[in-house]
């Protein structure tokens, strides 16, 4: 999946409702530049962080988005939540993961 100046081999993590879990998605940043990818925080609910590893990743090398899934954290959640990354330079409907919380049937 190309998104701006980076590439990833998926934009999307599923978790399962209820369950601490944690995602990675790993990327390469072809900016031409240093990097710091930032999640744009005034969209996330309380219980989805975003973080990279490194936290600046230089140009051409790979790193990786972390997503960390906390249902005792406070706020709602919804099924589908978008994770807006901020210093790509591209619109935010081009610059989205997906992070799916699926809810466990028959328990």
């Amino acid at each position: 999946v190309q998104m701006g100046t980076i590439r990833l081999r998926r934009s999307e993590v599923t978790c399962r409702k209820g369950v601490k879990a944690v995602g990675k998605l790993r990327f390469i940043n072809f900016s031409g530049r240093e990097l710091a990818l930032k999640g744009d925080e005034a969209f996330l609910p309380g219980c989805i962080s975003f973080r990279t590893e490194p936290e600046v990743v230089k140009d051409g090398e790979t790193g990786e988005i972390i997503i960390t899934y906390d249902p005792s954290s406070v706020g709602p959640i919804r099924e589908s939540n978008k994770v807006m990354l901020k210093g790509l330079g591209v619109p935010p409907s081009q610059s989205c993961i997906s992070v799916l919380i699926q809810s466990v049937e028959n328990e």
